[in-house]
């Protein structure tokens, strides 16, 4: 049996030698976790699609799951974002076109706003 690199023998596969062994990983383990936790503590704030910007950037020259994991956004949700920025959904087509005929009349109305100045 393989655990991590160690090839246990059958002799070495009691349970009191498995506890052993999982009981040094633990250091380990909490270790990894701890600088996971602060790579994701960098970006509090910072939305996803900034996240995603960055994977772009540098996914010629590094793994895309593993840029997901690192900037702690899921893989499928990065590429769910690059579909739907090729091929936009009838939602949001329909809100890039009330957007630009809103900035036109924004603009007609000498850029007020409120349902009463806006004419």
């Amino acid at each position: 049996m393989r655990v991590g690199k160690a090839v246990l023998a059958p002799a070495d596969l009691s349970t009191a030698n498995l506890q052993v062994r999982l009981a040094a990983t633990e250091p380990e383990l909490t270790r990894v976790s701890d600088q996971r936790d602060i790579l994701k503590k960098r970006w509090p704030f910072s939305p996803s699609h900034d996240r995603y910007t960055r994977i772009d950037a540098m996914k010629d020259e590094h793994f895309i799951a593993a840029l997901c994991w690192h900037l702690a956004v899921s893989s499928s949700g990065y590429y769910d974002r690059q579909q739907r920025r090729e091929h936009p959904g009838v939602q949001a087509v329909a809100d890039q076109q009330l957007g630009r005929q809103i900035g036109t009349i924004f603009a007609v109305s000498r850029q007020t706003h409120g349902s009463l100045r806006i004419q």
